[in-house]
């Protein structure tokens, strides 16, 4: 475990109103709402762990807990209120298990039992968050043509017999640290819709398929990066997985739109030719084809014409782009922009 830099955010008032067995009645607000001896945040401070694989992961996030304030000052019931994930989920919820009594509230002079929220913030400290980037040059790409990953994934991934007998389909997002030497060192699932596809993705990737590491100023380094695979059944009843990969990278460079036409848009010479409305929001719309090309740049918004005009001429002069894909193909990436002058 470690003790990292933590942030806590605690609100009081009314809450959620829930029906819990009570010989009293437990009140979603009181007059004078309920309190911790010595403060919250100097008790999480204290007693809050930072759980290690959290930190290898760069997990970050708010947990919601609410919980019950006893009259006697226990708590019990203690419900996740918004989850970030099962790591800080159960760091959050064990700190609030073991806290000494509080202080109740109180209604009309009286001690009673009060529901109680308590968001819990995990921050990493810059210096950890700096280890792995988050924003590099080139990012990581699976080593190999560029059908490889999809090959990979169906050749080493079995559909769960449970969920091809049961005609269970649904759909997994994964978090992957991958390393400088182009080897995945921690995956995790974000997001699912059935838990049963789990182990099934997890298995497969702990088979280590090689990727070229991302790479930031000429040097390879560790990165995040975030996929998502999709299991159904085709007509003839078999199981088969369709990885989605959404991948938008440049070739030679991670500039962003907005930077590049920073960078691109002549706006001194646009000045110098008179335009004197050049402030104001541009949005604008735009695709990217199966080549990784940008096109179809519609101007939705409008600040002059003129600048229309360059706005559109600096992003179909734009580098390629890595396309997205769907289902291991390359499909039209749709997207609108706007651009504050």
């Amino acid at each position: 475990m470690y003790r990292i830099l933590l942030f806590f955010v605690f609100c009081f008032g009314k809450t959620f109103a829930q029906s819990l067995p009570s010989d009293q009645p437990i009140y979603d607000y009181v007059e004078l709402m309920p309190n911790f001896d010595g403060g919250i945040e100097n008790y999480l401070s204290d007693h809050l762990l930072y759980p290690k694989p959290a930190v290898d992961s760069l997990l970050e996030g708010k947990v919601i807990l609410k919980f019950i304030v006893n009259a006697n000052g226990t708590l019990k019931n203690i419900k996740i209120v918004k989850s970030v994930h099962p790591l800080l989920d159960s760091e959050a919820v064990r700190v609030v298990e073991n806290m000494p009594t509080w202080i109740p509230g109180r209604k009309e002079g009286n001690k009673v039992n009060t529901y109680f929220t308590m968001p819990v913030s995990f921050k990493l400290n810059e210096t950890l968050r700096d280890s792995i980037c988050l924003s590099p040059d080139i990012a990581p790409k699976f080593r190999g043509k560029s059908d490889g990953l999809c090959l990979f994934v169906h050749s080493n991934t079995e559909y769960p017999p449970k969920a091809l007998q049961n005609n269970i389909q649904g759909d997994v997002a994964v978090k992957l640290i991958i390393d400088k030497e182009g080897k995945i060192s921690q995956s995790y699932v974000t997001r699912t819709n059935d838990t049963i596809f789990n182990s099934a993705i997890l298995t497969m990737l702990q088979k280590n398929p090689i990727w070229n590491p991302a790479i930031k100023n000429g040097k390879p380094i560790a990165s995040k990066l975030n996929l998502n695979f999709t299991f159904s059944i085709n007509k003839n009843g078999k199981g088969d997985l369709l990885p989605e990969i959404f991948v938008n990278e440049y070739p030679k460079s991670n500039i962003g739109i907005i930077e590049y036409l920073n960078k691109e848009v002549p706006y001194e010479y646009l000045l110098k030719k008179g335009l004197e409305k050049l402030h104001g929001i541009v949005e604008f719309s735009y695709a990217i084809d199966e080549d990784g090309r940008l096109k179809d740049v519609h101007v939705t918004k409008s600040v002059s014409p003129a600048l229309d005009t360059e706005i559109t001429k600096a992003l179909l002069r734009m580098p390629k782009f890595v396309p997205a894909t769907q289902n291991c193909k390359d499909i039209i990436f749709f997207n609108s922009v706007r651009f504050i002058l």
